[in-house]
């Protein structure tokens, strides 16, 4: 029986809307692994000391990145490495709901797929120490705007996240030229 990935699972008949290199990056029950290039961007003085006390990737024009998405049981991690900086971050299903952590963050994603690529938008936001979970009204939780999409036989990325009253934190965007998946 082929195992359903958590996107195939969240996105049900959407999902073969999906391009076929877009699938290849959520291909179910494997390794995948995936590089390119990419350029950070920071928001003001405040954003950027905020960021880096997340530990966010740093500001510059082009890094090379490398990312490993791996299975874990019901979860996957996704460890990004922007240069040597690693980003991780785990992603699993709840109640049907795709949620990502990230440090002590824990968001709700939503989808729509837009000509073959996957589009991002944040749903609910939570603070997570433990098992305690602080859920933030919407006017104090970050926004996440963020797409997935084909360009050629690249993959273009963009992730952007917005803090309420400071504005722009980090804008990362690039193309991912290899992905591979492969049985873990």
């Amino acid at each position: 029986m082929e195992s359903v990935g958590l996107y195939a699972q969240v996105l049900g008949d959407r999902w073969h809307e999906l391009a076929e290199i877009v699938r290849r990056l959520h291909t179910p029950g494997t390794v995948v692994r995936a590089a390119g290039i990419f350029s950070v961007r920071r928001g003001n003085r405040l954003a950027r000391v905020i960021a880096s006390i997340m530990g966010l990737p740093a500001e510059c024009d082009a890094v090379d990145v490398q990312l490993t998405v791996t299975p874990t049981g019901t979860r996957e991690e996704w460890r990004r490495l922007f240069g040597a900086k690693p980003f991780v971050s785990l992603q699993w299903l709840d109640a049907g709901k795709l949620f990502e952590r990230i440090g002590l963050s824990e968001t709700q994603l939503e989808f729509d797929v837009v000509d073959g690529g996957l589009h991002y938008r944040t749903g609910r936001t939570a603070l997570r120490l433990g098992f305690i979970r602080l859920p933030l009204p919407r006017f104090l939780a970050p926004r996440v705007i963020a797409w997935e999409k084909p360009d050629g036989d690249k993959l273009s990325v963009h992730i952007e996240v917005h803090l309420p009253m400071l504005g722009h934190l980090i804008t990362y965007e690039g193309t991912l030229a290899s992905i591979e998946a492969r049985n873990s």
